[in-house]
């Protein structure tokens, strides 16, 4: 009948605008950032053409200005208008967690179990540096280790290590901080802050020698 074949019809159609849709899906080229040496479709440790050091660290550089202008969602306001301080949570939070004014939190128990140093948040570990060479050494990194030429880096081979500022370290109740009252289901020993920011200082300046040490090796490889 008539509206038999409109039907059929139609699901012709429609299947034919799907399998032309999926074909052109398919024959749409995937994106690649290429070779920073050679444009070519691979990666740099792929590349069989000779190092052009001058090109790989601007196109590296293009990629990171590339990325750092994606938008990113911060508070603006001045310091009096924040609402939330690290290390510290609300009564609100804690009814909403179902714990006591001195109860423990669940993350700080997890905190414990990843240890002092892994425990601790980077972010708010990095803000505490007074002199953080991130940067350099991740402009020494960048480029090939196996290359001829020697990576540039403007640290000093006898730079001191950095120093952890206590002040700009966060107290967490029942992992670096303590009082009489605080309620703890664990026999965990929560050692005084200034220790703690020790042992962090310490574990820096280890950390800290072996990257020199590393580096020395590397410029004594390539002299």
């Amino acid at each position: 009948s008539q509206w038999k074949e409109k039907i059929l019809s139609s699901l012709l159609t429609s299947q034919a605008d799907e399998n032309g849709s999926q074909s052109a899906k398919k024959k749409s080229p995937k994106r690649n950032n290429g070779c920073f040496n050679c444009d070519g479709n691979h990666h740099l440790n792929e590349c069989p053409e000779p190092k052009d050091f001058k090109k790989i660290r601007q196109r590296q550089t293009e990629m990171r200005n590339r990325n750092s202008n994606t938008p990113r969602y911060h508070f603006d306001g001045p310091p009096s208008e924040k609402k939330f301080r690290a290390g510290r949570i609300s009564d609100e939070l804690r009814n909403a967690l179902g714990i006591g004014r001195n109860d423990i939190p669940e993350y700080i128990y997890r905190m414990r179990r990843m240890g002092f140093i892994n425990g601790y948040p980077p972010g708010y570990l990095k803000k505490a540096i007074e002199r953080d060479d991130s940067n350099e050494v991740l402009k020494f990194h960048m480029v090939d280790e196996s290359a001829s030429e020697t990576p540039e880096t403007n640290e000093r081979p006898d730079s001191p290590p950095p120093t952890i500022n206590a002040d700009k370290m966060i107290y967490y109740c029942g992992f670096n901080q303590y009082y009489r009252d605080l309620r703890d289901i664990e026999d965990f020993r929560v050692p005084p802050f200034l220790e703690f920011v020790a042992f962090h200082q310490e574990t820096l300046n280890k950390a800290h020698a072996k990257k020199v040490e590393e580096r020395n090796r590397l410029r004594q490889r390539m002299a």
